[in-house]
């Protein structure tokens, strides 16, 4: 039986979670909406950048996005954050989801690799109680230096598990593959698979995920 005024909270990933994109380069792409040039939209890039990935565990295309943020102020990327997020399509069956929780008392929060702005932008915007996300680097004159100060990529699980410390019930939806090692880090999993990736079904039923969503 459910504990009476038991703490529950349901936390989300963004990106291809809430929304059908990465959240970081498409972030990143809006602000330098002239530049002819992105690195994550060069098949043979991903491809050479991916494999680096496995073998490294560094992800250059990333980097370099996050690179291009020098110079930027801490206020002219929240206001960049604000109105990108404002034009982001929704992956609506997601959203349901997320204001169903929220209505039925849980607390609502946003664990992604995302940049800092825009998953602060989404909370202004969604009944978000706390996130966390990708935090960037600034100087003193509270300039992006282009780098990064927390790195939530890879880094979900100790977030949750802190979470069970905190709550009863802890549900974590996330379309990534390499969450997978938070199945045992909540109470409920619930797996998203974006479109165009039916492929993971199988992946998350071996893993023993009973609660999967096809976008």
């Amino acid at each position: 039986m459910e504990k009476i005024n038991s703490k529950k909270v349901a936390v989300f990933d963004i990106c291809d979670t809430l929304y059908p994109c990465n959240t970081t380069y498409t972030y990143i792409e809006s602000i330098f909406n002239k530049k002819s040039f992105w690195p994550q939209k060069s098949l043979p890039i991903k491809i050479i950048n991916k494999i680096i990935y496995k073998l490294l565990n560094v992800d250059l295309i990333r980097h370099y996005n996050i690179s291009l943020l020098k110079g930027k102020t801490a206020e002219k990327l929240n206001h960049y954050a604000l109105d990108y997020v404002s034009n982001l399509s929704e992956n609506t069956d997601v959203i349901k989801i997320l204001k169903n929780y929220h209505d039925e008392g849980y607390d609502i929060m946003l664990v992604s690799a995302t940049l800092e702005p825009v998953a602060n932008a989404i909370s202004n915007i969604l009944p978000i109680k706390n996130y966390f996300a990708t935090q960037l680097l600034f100087d003193s004159k509270k300039e992006c230096t282009g780098r990064l100060t927390k790195d939530l990529l890879g880094c979900k699980k100790n977030i949750l598990e802190n979470l069970l410390l905190s709550y009863d019930d802890v549900v974590f939806i996330t379309d990534n593959k390499s969450d997978a090692n938070c199945i045992e880090a909540c109470n409920k999993f619930v797996a998203i698979i974006p479109k165009g990736k039916r492929n993971n079904i199988e992946y998350w039923h071996q893993k023993g995920v009973e609660n999967i969503l096809c976008l």
